[in-house]
């Protein structure tokens, strides 16, 4: 375990990594076309209940619907208790960058661990135009995707309920963040399933999988 981590801190993935936190530490937060929109919506479902805030609990009423588009402001609920509106938006901004990389790497390492030197080009691709744009919740969408690929390829290499219930929850997390990482999943996975059925690839692995009576649960709870 030592030499792995030691050779991970040599690697240039992990290199470019400590460039980019010290950058964005030194410019946090990075200005964006809608993120102060989201923090200001996030405030007021902090303060909305309060009875001094009239001038804002005239002009807007809480929706208790649930909606795939709400984890960036509970997040936010709870960073305002201890936080500024600037060191929120920054902690924010860093999930959204480094959650999509670092679940980008895993998801590599899931697929082939040799290959988990391609995660630095994650690193360009995280400064894309939807986040500049201010969209945080589809900006962290994206690393929740990215989860939901890698466990569920780790279920099928080594089926455990422990991975099945992080899949599960790593699949609301992301419904719950933004609807487009959510679909993807969704999309991504059904693609995968049925490009091995038609082309029968590993026919009689994905036989003994549909038989297995503890994957049968699984994907009914599921």
């Amino acid at each position: 375990m030592t030499l792995k981590l030691l050779a991970f801190v040599k690697s240039p993935f992990f290199l470019v990594g400590l460039i980019y936190v010290t950058s964005f530490l030194y410019v946090m937060p990075l200005i964006t076309n809608d993120g102060p929109i989201h923090m200001s919506f996030g405030h007021f479902l902090n303060i909305h209940s309060q009875s001094y805030w009239v001038l804002s609990n005239s002009l807007y009423e809480i929706n208790s619907t649930s909606s795939p588009n709400y984890l960036i402001y509970a997040i936010l609920q709870i960073l305002y208790k201890y936080f500024s509106v600037s060191i929120s938006e920054s902690i924010i901004q860093m999930l959204c960058i480094f959650g999509f990389i670092f679940s980008g790497y895993y998801l590599l390492k899931q697929i082939n661990p040799e290959k988990t030197w391609l995660a630095i080009f994650l690193y360009p691709i995280s400064l894309h135009q939807m986040f500049f744009l201010g969209t945080y919740n589809f900006s962290l969408s994206l690393a929740g995707f990215f989860l939901v690929l890698a466990f569920y390829f780790k279920l099928e290499k080594s089926p455990s309920w422990q991975t099945f219930w992080i899949l599960v929850v790593c699949l609301y997390i992301t419904y719950f963040t933004h609807a487009a990482g959510f679909l993807a999943s969704i999309v991504a996975l059904s693609f995968y399933l049925g490009t091995k059925i038609v082309l029968g690839v590993n026919r009689m692995a994905l036989v003994d999988l549909v038989r297995s009576r503890k994957l049968q649960f699984m994907a009914l709870l599921l």
